[in-house]
């Protein structure tokens, strides 16, 4: 059975018969992105969710219960491509061995 991987950088999906995997700093890299110098520690783009979702339910009912109805709203938000992202910062996990 062939084990496939997916390149960190071009999120391209690869297997053994790709000519080079390597795992570099912990990241799976692919040929094409270390040939085009993409092999460097990957850092974390930190986004939140700025979106206000309304959901109808009757007057008294506990908001815990209404995650299900939430998750379908979210999708159909970004499936309109109605969704507002807010980057926040990037995070850079500390790759010293203690």
């Amino acid at each position: 059975m062939t084990e496939e991987y997916v390149c960190d950088y071009c999120g391209e999906e690869n297997d053994e018969s790709c000519p080079l995997v390597e795992n570099i700093k912990g990241n799976i890299v692919c040929e094409s992105c270390i040939g085009n110098g993409r092999d460097q520690t990957l850092v974390s783009f930190d986004f939140t969710l700025d979106s206000i979702i309304s959901v109808k339910a009757p007057k008294g009912t506990d908001p815990d219960t209404l995650h299900d109805q939430l998750r379908e709203k979210l999708r159909e938000l970004l499936d309109d491509n109605c969704e507002v992202f807010m980057f926040e910062g990037i995070f850079e996990e500390d790759q010293t061995n203690d």
